[in-house]
């Protein structure tokens, strides 16, 4: 018998941005190589095991969207805040390398999935995860609603009995930037997460200098022609120079010379100048 009442769940609801230019302007293969790997996000139906007792996200397609919605009804408190924010992390470093740029929201609320997630989906959780894509996150980035950390504090299910509440703290806050404005966002570019880049540094290094490359192509596409879309990248810029400027002081240290110049033939200071983006 279906248990039709609302379940206390982590919402997350990611957008595909400019997908209309996207479907005008790539070749169809691309664009089935885009989809496939939002999907990738999307948890298949049997990858946990019959007695898996910890958190289990069930995933729902909806056109250039994913909805994530992950139940906090599990025996085994494996940390499934910290996971969430993990595999959100992973979906924009993957498809920014298609040159794909997500936009997302993520919340703690109620929501109906069906039983064993087979539908049909609703809540409030999920309608509060579009608004914060849609109307807070403004730019390519994955904003977390402002319960999410007051949830994380109060909820221990959100948090891993394997670890303290300071040591989990410190997990989630790896995960976290927060802007001007007190706006928090999932920091992808940040040289904390190094081992999502194949656990090497020049993989890391790499991955700056595409996103930089995305940056400037498009700051010049769309420079003249579509002002909106000019300011998403325009922040963009801004987020990369934000996270570049410190490790460019760093660089000034014999370590990261030596290994700039070993794996990308170029002094330290060339190579930051090189991934620099001027407004």
């Amino acid at each position: 018998m279906v248990n039709y009442k609302y379940q206390d769940c982590i919402v997350s609801f990611i957008d595909i941005l400019g997908f209309k230019n996207i479907v005008e302007d790539e070749s169809v293969e691309k664009i089935v190589t885009i989809l496939n790997r939002m999907k990738s996000f999307k948890p298949e139906e049997n990858a946990y095991p019959a007695d898996h007792s910890g958190s289990k996200p069930y995933g729902f397609t909806m056109s250039d969207a994913i909805v994530r919605i992950l139940p906090l009804d599990f025996k085994y408190r494996d940390g499934a805040l910290a996971w969430e924010l993990y595999e959100l992390l992973l979906a924009q470093i993957e498809l920014l390398e298609l040159g794909v740029l997500i936009r997302g929201g993520v919340t703690i609320g109620k929501a109906y999935i069906g039983k064993n997630g087979d539908g049909p989906i609703f809540g409030p959780g999920i309608i509060r995860a579009y608004e914060i894509e849609n109307k807070k996150a403004t730019f390519p980035r994955i904003v977390l609603d402002n319960n999410v950390i007051k949830n994380f504090k109060e909820n221990e299910r959100l948090r891993s009995q394997d670890n303290s509440f300071e040591v989990e703290l410190k997990i989630i806050k790896r995960f976290i930037k927060t802007d001007d404005k007190e706006v928090n966002f999932i920091d992808y570019l940040s040289d904390r997460h190094v081992g999502e880049y194949n656990s090497e540094y020049s993989d890391y290094y790499t991955f700056l200098q595409n996103h930089a490359n995305l940056i400037r192509e498009n700051l010049e596409k769309y420079k003249n022609t579509k002002p909106e879309v000019y300011k998403k990248y325009e922040w963009l810029a801004s987020y990369h120079e934000e996270t570049i400027a410190p490790q460019r002081i760093n660089a000034k240290e014999d370590d990261v010379k030596t290994f700039l110049n070993k794996e990308f033939d170029v002094d330290s200071e060339a190579f930051f100048e090189e991934i620099t983006i001027k407004l």
